[in-house]
């Protein structure tokens, strides 16, 4: 049996505009991928979010992606932690990849941690249970994604992140690539937290643009946008 969820968005924001914040308001999250975006941008996010008049709803996630998992950032760990340390009074939430994991406990101080990994491959069901439990070690929001070969393998995953929510385990996960770009759909249908998606320029390879998604998720569970 099914047991359907209310899904919830996440909107990667790989610039910075007024047009960008704007649609922003109709995600329940907002990314701001710092690897994307110029230092004039990453100035211009941190004044926006800084003011109190310019508030949104949404919790904000700050995220530098490495290119080894998917991103732009090829810095030191040092050059990383530069980036994100600016962010760590303003953003809800830090994204961490396991190799920048030293940092968590200082950044949980001032907040959450969505503790990542992305895969080039789909992991078999022990490594999907440890790779969890290693991320659940450090990050208060684990966040899997994989990348799958077949249908069987998106069956899998949509397993795993229908049992984490019922053992009431706050996770994300989705996939990488294009071919089988429809299981971002689902996965927040089997009880991940959030899918993320682009306003115009994807900031990776498969995402659906938020107003899709929005659309997607009125028709199958009539939500609300």
């Amino acid at each position: 049996m099914i047991i359907m969820m209310t899904p919830k968005t996440a909107i990667s924001l790989t610039s910075y505009s007024e047009e960008n914040l704007k649609t922003a308001q109709h995600a329940d999250y907002i990314e701001i991928r710092l690897d994307l975006c110029d230092k004039r941008e990453r100035e211009d996010f941190i004044a926006y979010f800084s003011d109190d008049n310019n508030k949104h709803n949404a919790p904000v996630i700050a995220t530098v992606r490495s290119i080894k998992e998917g991103g732009k950032f090829s810095g030191s760990k040092r050059d990383w932690l530069d980036l994100v340390m600016p962010w760590a009074d303003i953003a809800d939430y830090t994204d961490i990849e396991r190799d920048y994991s030293e940092y968590a406990g200082e950044l949980r101080k001032k907040s959450g941690i969505i503790s990542s990994v992305h895969l080039s491959y789909m992991p078999g069901d022990d490594e999907l249970k440890e790779t969890d439990d290693e991320l659940r070690n450090y990050g208060d929001l684990p966040k899997i994604v994989v990348t799958p070969g077949s249908t069987d393998d998106i069956l899998k995953l949509a397993e795993f992140t229908l049992s984490c929510k019922k053992s009431r385990k706050p996770i994300i996960t989705s996939i990488m690539g294009s071919e089988y770009y429809w299981a971002r759909v689902i996965m927040p249908l089997f009880g991940s937290e959030c899918v993320y998606c682009h306003c115009g320029e994807a900031a990776a390879e498969g995402q659906y643009e938020l107003d899709v998604m929005n659309e997607i998720f009125a028709l199958i569970c009539g939500r609300q946008t």
